[in-house]
């Protein structure tokens, strides 16, 4: 089928156009015939594939929100500043806070998965006993 998928002389958004054009087309030809159906399955898929980006994007929107105050604090600090050494004092700053932030929200992580894990054991303990008390 030669359709004209897009008029774009970008090479990345042809790109996409094509890859999506042949998406939707791979949807009609397994045997949904029916358009509408078509479209919402292709939107079904698309946001598939957007969920990866959408959980990345609110991570880095989470932190940044975290690390703003302590941003300003340092960019208020070298305010005046303009030499060289100062901005590189700064930007030394800024590194060493945002890996500090990392290094917390990894340990918090993984501080929520042991947790979650010693929940599942006790859990699970628990019903094992009430099975046991019952068959007696």
């Amino acid at each position: 089928m030669g359709a004209l998928l897009s008029k774009s002389s970008m090479p990345i958004v042809k790109w996409v156009a094509e890859v999506m054009g042949w998406l939707m087309n791979g949807i009609y030809k397994i045997g949904i015939h029916n358009l509408g159906l078509c479209i919402i399955l292709f939107t079904i898929i698309i946001y598939a594939f957007m969920i990866p980006l959408q959980i990345k994007q609110q991570k880095f929107s989470k932190m940044n929100a975290v690390m703003s105050p302590e941003l300003q604090k340092i960019s208020k600090k070298y305010r005046g500043k303009k030499d060289q050494a100062s901005q590189m004092k700064m930007q030394g700053e800024t590194k060493s806070s945002t890996a500090k932030k990392k290094e917390t929200s990894a340990t918090t992580a993984k501080k929520k998965t042991v947790k979650k894990k010693k929940t599942k054991e006790k859990t699970t303990k628990t019903k094992n006993t009430k099975e046991t008390l019952y068959r007696k």
